[in-house]
C-alpha cells in the first residue's frame, strides 16, 4: 500500500512494531519501494519512510529483538539513517519525510 500511495504522490510512513516484522515484507521493501525508481526508468518516486525499533529492551522474545540495519543498505534506492536521541530522530524524520527517496529510520529499543 505505501508504494501506491507513494507513485500517486503521498508520502507515507510505514512502522514496523519491531524490525524483525520487516522481514515479511522484505521482498516488496526491496523490489518495490527501493528498486521501482530504477526499474521504471525514473518514472516513478517513491518518497517513503520505513521506521521501527530493533534490539534488546523491554523483555522482548529473540524474533522481536533483531537488528537489521545491515540488510537494508544492500537494497538500491534505500537510504538508511539511525538515531541516536530523540531530538536527532524528529530532525531525522523530519528530513526522511522530505526526501524523494526510500529511507530507513532506525532505532534502538533501549531509546525508547
Amino acid at each position: 500500500m505505501a508504494v501506491g500511495a507513494a507513485m500517486t504522490g503521498l508520502r507515507p510512513v510505514v512502522e514496523g512494531m519491531f524490525m524483525g516484522f520487516f522481514l515479511l515484507a522484505f521482498n516488496q521493501i526491496s523490489d518495490n519501494c527501493g528498486m521501482l525508481h530504477y526499474t521504471s526508468g525514473g518514472q516513478f518516486t517513491i518518497p517513503t519512510v520505513i521506521r521501527g525499533p530493533g534490539g534488546v529492551g523491554h523483555q522482548l522474545g529473540a524474533e522481536n529483538s533483531q537488528r537489521l540495519e545491515s540488510y537494508f543498505p544492500s537494497i538500491p534506492g534505500i537510504q538508511m539513517v539511525a538515531c541516536s536521541t530523540s531530538y536527532n530522530a524528529k530532525g531525522l524524520m523530519k528530513a526522511a519525510i522530505r526526501s524523494e527517496n526510500p529511507v530507513g529510520l532506525f532505532r534502538a529499543c533501549a531509546s525508547l
